[in-house]
């Protein structure tokens, strides 16, 4: 066993420890810790999946030699409820912890956890609170763990231009001071979006950025700093690229994913699993497993997929987006993905800038509508029943609206919340007005652009009509209007 491996061993140990009112004695073993460490109470939620479902969970840590039962669950305004939770079967060894679960009926009147109260869907959703790119590059768990932060290679590449323009500067760290709310703020971000009070509240992804894969990054990354937003809507949790098979999937998977885990579910089942609609409160929602979308950029652009990758992916996504066109009904729905399909950003290339195309404020590079894989595989579903798009996965905030295309093809217009926790990207553009933006199809006709470079979450209304960005502290950064084809922010 590694040095590093020993380390992470003992963390674990002294976080168990914390979680559970014990502490490691000499030997490595836990003992009772003499009433000296608080114990931290069960992690509880609704979320709402699939066919209607209303789910409730609880996360209950373990203690040496003892594992916790489910709680009974007391649901009225409905004929023979469930009475008990059942226990979802954990993944891992690294997982002491029980997740227990039920199905609260659709009519049901209220629904409770011992003292516990449950949120319950309302007849009209109108405030929906978005938060995205929670996690912390950097020990969360206050007991000195080493960690190695979850870098993507645009970010790499980000943080190598900076050094090579300022290299005479002091190296900046690659992990953020995850105990200070200024470096890391989802806490904040979080306490401020309960606030706002909200009907339901979207996670688009991505809940934890470091390589280690247990109880103790979940909790402390996400479920612990959640606090009180974690009861005061129903979720919807989407899952980000941080949570493929290879990194973190198989915690979402046993944690946040809503639907029944199988023989093939238990650990994760892959890296594009089918899409699901949400309805809610006279809303849809169609929520698409992006996670494994990784081609950003299209073949022969900088940072461009090798085209065997794109067409692999491509013919995957075609397919599920077919599958989510035959779940919308009537209506119309929004779209919930981790990666966007119609959002901004600056490759590496220095190429010059044609005559009409999107600038970026900072870099002055011609800018790329990402992304790739999910725009050609929108297209060749033939996708109809969406009316926006709201993403996550570039760190920052944008709003994004597109002109009628020539090609007939119309983008709708594409939100992204990226900048709830982790550490902000290259600041976007703060407006483009009719532009073109290069793009899969060979680009695309912008209408209007909104970006901005600053912690918070947003207020989205259930009609997609219009977004309240926030800041941090909950103060009112944005106020926009949203129509088809047009933005107008303030």
């Amino acid at each position: 066993m590694t040095t590093g491996a020993l380390w992470r061993q003992f963390g674990f140990l002294m976080f168990l420890g914390l979680v559970t009112g014990m502490s490691p004695d000499a030997s490595g073993q836990t003992g009772a810790a003499g009433g000296s460490a608080k114990t931290e109470g069960p992690s509880t939620w609704v979320e709402l999946g699939e066919n209607g479902a209303i789910i409730a969970r609880q996360a209950i840590p373990t203690r040496k030699g003892l594992t916790p039962t489910c709680p009974p669950i007391q649901i009225s305004g409905v004929p023979n409820p469930p009475t008990m939770m059942q226990q979802r079967e954990s993944p891992a060894e690294n997982y002491p912890v029980v997740v227990c679960e039920a199905v609260i009926p659709n009519a049901a009147k209220s629904a409770m956890i011992g003292n516990i109260s449950l949120p319950l869907p309302k007849a009209a959703i109108d405030k929906i609170v978005v938060i995205g790119d929670t996690g912390c590059k950097g020990d969360t768990t206050g007991l000195g763990i080493k960690v190695t932060p979850l870098e993507e290679p645009d970010e790499e590449a980000e943080e190598a231009e900076e050094a090579a323009a300022a290299p005479s500067s002091k190296a900046k760290s690659k992990l953020q001071d995850c105990p200070s709310h200024s470096d890391w703020p989802f806490p904040t971000v979080a306490k401020n979006a309960a606030a706002a009070k909200p009907d339901l509240i979207v996670h688009v992804g991505d809940y934890i950025y470091v390589s280690d894969e247990n109880w103790i990054q979940w909790y402390t990354q996400f479920l612990k700093p959640a606090g009180d937003l974690l009861l005061a809507a129903p979720w919807i949790f989407v899952r980000g690229n941080h949570e493929t098979c290879g990194r973190h999937g198989p915690g979402f998977f046993y944690l946040l994913d809503p639907r029944p885990i199988t023989s093939t579910t238990i650990s994760c089942p892959s890296d594009h699993t089918s899409p699901y609609l949400v309805k809610a409160g006279g809303s849809q929602f169609v929520v698409m497993d992006s996670s494994g979308a990784d081609c950003d950029f299209a073949p022969g652009e900088p940072e461009g997929c090798k085209k065997k990758d794109y067409g692999a992916e491509v013919a995957t996504w075609t397919g599920l987006f077919s599958q989510a066109k035959q779940l919308i009904i009537s209506g119309d729905a929004m779209l919930l993905t981790h990666r966007p399909v119609w959002a901004v950003k600056p490759p590496k290339s220095k190429d010059p800038l044609p005559k009409d195309y999107c600038q970026s404020d900072t870099t002055g590079r011609v800018l790329i509508g990402i992304n790739s894989t999910m725009q050609a595989s929108y297209s060749a579903a033939g996708m109809t029943g969406i009316n926006m798009v709201v993403s996550g996965h570039i760190h920052n905030f944008q709003l994004a609206t597109y002109q009628k295309q020539k090609s007939g093809n119309d983008p709708h217009p594409q939100i992204v919340v990226g900048d709830s926790g982790t550490e902000l990207a290259t600041p976007p553009p703060s407006t483009l007005k009719n532009c073109k933006l290069k793009a899969e199809s060979g680009h695309l006709d912008l209408s209007t652009f909104q970006g901005m470079h600053e912690f918070g979450f947003g207020v989205l209304k259930g009609d997609g009509t219009s977004f309240d960005l926030y800041s941090k502290k909950g103060d009112r950064a944005l106020k926009c209007s949203i129509g088809r084809h047009e933005a107008t922010c303030k």
